[in-house]
């Protein structure tokens, strides 16, 4: 299963890529990220590693993280391996940027369908994505207010 979604967002790519590609800012807009402890030395390439610790139902998680792909200011996708003896979970999360005048478009996608989660479960997620209405602010949403509440550079 995979789901996408989409945001247009009034600032540059450039500043959407600074904030995007700084994995500080990661708990501020990632949903469930509670942290992020960067395994490789900056600046973020290719093969880099980092840990993702998300917080579901009071269990905390850790997720194994490698960047499989970063075109600057374009695309950052990364494939996260979340450490849990019950049911293991492995997803893969892409950003795309499409820049245009005074603004950009960032696509999202979450990619599942390695994750182990039951058929009928990745269904029932499929719907509610599709036709639910988000109950608060999206993760996307929350990047999109951290965005646009920057100052602009001159």
């Amino acid at each position: 299963m995979i789901l996408h979604d989409r945001i247009r967002i009034q600032a540059p790519a450039s500043r959407v890529w600074d904030i995007l590609i700084h994995l500080d800012s990661l708990p501020a807009w990632l949903p469930k990220c509670q942290a992020v402890l960067l395994e490789s030395d900056p600046p973020l390439q290719i093969g880099s590693r980092f840990c993702i610790e998300r917080t579901w139902k009071n269990h905390t998680r850790i997720g194994d993280t490698v960047v499989l792909d970063l075109q600057p200011q374009r695309c950052l996708s990364w494939r996260e391996e979340i450490r849990d003896p019950t049911r293991p979970l492995i997803a893969e999360e892409s950003f795309h940027l499409i820049p245009a005048k005074n603004s950009c478009l960032l696509k999202h996608s979450l990619n599942l369908q390695e994750s182990g989660i039951p058929f009928a479960v990745q269904l029932l997620m499929k719907f509610v994505h599709t036709l639910g209405q988000p109950v608060g602010k999206t993760g996307l949403m929350k990047l999109k207010d951290l965005v646009e509440a920057e100052p602009s550079s001159p």
